[in-house]
């Protein structure tokens, strides 16, 4: 008489057991997946040699490519960063003169360089932050970030060459890079972008050099916005 009782029993616990097999690998693998895809963030910053190929960078080592403290614990929260912001924008408005000082630094060999107000006709003349900031879509704070650390910077041979008369041209590289909490990789190729700065060192009357004569992105009229976002060192 005690058969069917225990028979019963043994079917009760198999069939918890498969409802248990049936439901638990479906929420152990999907809730990783959920977590993991809200910690991914992007960035862009300023990129030494050979970083477009591959390299990896640890969150804490982001302090080397200019991003602040606080946006790192955000990227190792999961949380996405803000764009890197330029000193420059919105300073200018309403400024007339073409030939204002805007800001003042030292390039790669410690020669005084100079960014003016400049002006832009809407097409191929001008100069200045006017041009750089409403044809090309950069600003002061990349043109200095270039000048300063050109490619080949970080292996001690930076990319600074004669132009034309006392002009001198530089070149950056620039990349998007994709974060976990931990460690960062650089997107594919597509999302880097070669930033080219012509800059003239001819002395004007004000003492100052004529400064910076164009900024772009290599190939391209308008650089994409995240190149200006861009955080450098």
């Amino acid at each position: 008489m005690s058969f069917p009782t225990l028979n019963l029993k043994i079917a009760t616990v198999a069939l918890s057991a498969a409802a248990l097999l049936a439901t638990s690998p479906t929420t152990a693998i999907a809730e990783p997946e959920t977590r993991d895809h809200g910690q991914r963030v992007t960035l862009s910053i300023q990129a030494p040699a050979g970083l477009p190929l591959g390299q990896t960078i640890p969150v804490a080592d982001l302090w080397k490519y200019g991003v602040p403290k606080s946006q790192i614990d955000r990227i190792a929260r999961g949380e996405q960063p803000d764009p890197a912001s330029s000193p420059s924008n919105g300073e200018v408005k309403g400024w007339p003169d073409r030939y204002n000082s805007i800001e003042e630094w030292n390039d790669v060999d410690n020669w005084a360089s100079h960014m003016r107000l400049g002006w832009w006709d809407g097409g191929d003349r001008g100069f200045g932050l006017e041009k750089i900031e409403q044809k090309h879509n950069l600003d002061t704070r990349i043109a200095r970030a270039v000048t300063q650390r050109p490619r080949g910077y970080w292996v001690g041979s930076p990319e600074k060459n004669p132009e034309n008369g006392e002009a001198f041209e530089y070149f950056g590289n620039f990349v998007k890079i994709d974060c976990s909490p931990i460690a960062c990789l650089p997107f594919p190729s597509i999302d880097t972008e070669e930033v080219r700065v012509v800059h003239d060192f001819r002395r004007l009357s004000d003492g100052r050099p004529f400064g910076v004569v164009t900024a772009y992105c290599t190939g391209k009229t308008v650089c994409p916005d995240w190149v200006k976002e861009s955080y450098t060192p």
